[in-house]
C-alpha cells in the first residue's frame, strides 16, 4: 500500500471536524475507529484499514463522509484482494452517488472492473450506462469495451467479443491502439492471421497501449510471420473449442503433431495455446503443453519461459517440485531473459534473500 507522509489519523481529523469531546482522555467508538483506520493504513494492512472505513461509513455525520467512506473502504478491500466485499461496496456507493458524478462514473468502472469476469452479460449494461453519462470519458469506455471482449473471448464466444468492441468504436489513434490487440487476437483464434496483422503491428506501433499489451501484440504477430495459416486455424479452432466447450482434446493433439512434424514457428503456436489455456482457467492442459514445450523444444526461448510457468503453478502446492523446474531453468538456461526472475523466486522459496 503507498504510504502517506502526513499520518492519515490526523489528516482525517482535519478533513472531519471531529466533536468537542476529541479533547477528552476517553475516545469515543467512532475516535478509536479513525484511530484504527490511521494505523492501519499507514502501516499498510488494507483489509483492516479497509473495515475500520466501513464501520465509519455506518458512523458518518452527513451523506457525503458517508460516501467518502464508502469509497475508501470500496478500495481497500479490493487492495487485499477482497474482489465480493469490494463489488458490494462500490454496487453500494452506485446507489448513493449522483448519476453523471465523478463519483458514480468511479464507482460504475469499477463495478464492471468486478463484474465482468462472473457476468460479462451484466458487465454489458454497466458499459451502455457509462456511454451514455459520460461522453467525454470515451477512453475510459474504450478500456471497458476492452476488458469485456477479452472476457468474452476466454468462453470462446468470438462474435460477442467482437460485438462489444464494435459497440465502442475508436475516434483516434490512441483509442485504435487500446483496441488493437484484441482485435488481432480474435483475428487469430477466427483463423484469420491475414486479417490479425494490421491490427497487431498498430499494438506494436503504438505507445497508446500498454506495455504488456504490446509486448503480446508483437508476440502475436511473430506468430502470424513465422507459422503457416493452416496451423494458425488450427489452433484458432482448437482454442475456441476448449473455450467453449470444455474440450481440449482436439487442441492437445495439434500440440502433440506440432511437437512430432516440428513445423516452423511451432513452439511459438504451443506457447500461444499454452498462455490461452491458462487464462481460460484450463490449468491441467496449460501445463501439459507446458511440458511439451519443455521437452520437444528444448533449444527454444519458449523452453525457458515453459519452466517458470511450471514453477510459478507449482510454488504453493508442490514447492520441491518448483525449485527443481527452478533450478533447471538456471542451469540449463543462465543467459536467458527468464534465468535473474528463477534465481529471485528459488531465493524466496528456499527463504532467502532475492538477488543475494
Amino acid at each position: 500500500m503507498k504510504k502517506t507522509s502526513i499520518p492519515m489519523s490526523l489528516v482525517l481529523a482535519c478533513l472531519f471536524a471531529l466533536p468537542a469531546t476529541a479533547q477528552q482522555a476517553t475516545h469515543s467508538p467512532r475516535q478509536r475507529l479513525l484511530m484504527d483506520y490511521g494505523w492501519t493504513f499507514t502501516t499498510g494492512d488494507p483489509a483492516g484499514a479497509g473495515w475500520a472505513a466501513d464501520m465509519l461509513a455506518a458512523r458518518s455525520h452527513s451523506p457525503d463522509e458517508a460516501r467518502y467512506w464508502t469509497a475508501t473502504a470500496a478500495e481497500l478491500s479490493l487492495e487485499a484482494g477482497r474482489r465480493e466485499a469490494a463489488r458490494q461496496s462500490f454496487a453500494h456507493l452506485l446507489s448513493q452517488a449522483d448519476p453523471g458524478s465523478e463519483l458514480y462514473g468511479v464507482a460504475l468502472r469499477r463495478l464492471h472492473e468486478l463484474t465482468v469476469r462472473d457476468d460479462p452479460e451484466g458487465a454489458g449494461e454497466l458499459l451502455r450506462e457509462h456511454l451514455n453519462l459520460y461522453p467525454d470519458d470515451y477512453r475510459e469506455s474504450v478500456e471497458m469495451a476492452v476488458r469485456a471482449a477479452e472476457e468474452w473471448l476466454t468462453r470462446g464466444r468470438l462474435e460477442r467479443a467482437r460485438g462489444v468492441l464494435a459497440s465502442v468504436p475508436p475516434r483516434g489513434p490512441e483509442e485504435a491502439a487500446l483496441q488493437a490487440p484484441t482485435l488481432g487476437r480474435i483475428e487469430l483464434l477466427a483463423g484469420h492471421p491475414g486479417a490479425a496483422r494490421p491490427h497487431l503491428e498498430l499494438a506494436g506501433a503504438l505507445a497508446a497501449a500498454e506495455p504488456g499489451k504490446r509486448i503480446e501484440a508483437l508476440e502475436m504477430l511473430m506468430l502470424v510471420e513465422e507459422c503457416d495459416s493452416a496451423r494458425i486455424d488450427q489452433l484458432g479452432r482448437g482454442l475456441v473449442k476448449s473455450a467453449s466447450t470444455n474440450d481440449d482434446g482436439p487442441l492437445l493433439d495439434a500440440v502433440d503433431g506440432w511437437a512430432r512434424e516440428r513445423p516452423a514457428g511451432g513452439d511459438l503456436l504451443a506457447t500461444f495455446a499454452a498462455d490461452a489455456l491458462s487464462a481460460s482457467g484450463r490449468s491441467d492442459a496449460a501445463r501439459r503443453v507446458r511440458l511439451v514445450i519443455v521437452e520437444r523444444w528444448p533449444s527454444s526461448p519458449a523452453a525457458p519461459r515453459a519452466l517458470l510457468d511450471l514453477a510459478r503453478d507449482d510454488r504453493e502446492a508442490a514447492p520441491e517440485q518448483a525449485e527443481q523446474w527452478l533450478e533447471r531453468l538456471i542451469v540449463g538456461y543462465p543467459e536467458s531473459a527468464m534465468a535473474p526472475v528463477a534465481r529471485r523466486v528459488l531465493a524466496e522459496l528456499q527463504g532467502g534473500v532475492p538477488g543475494a
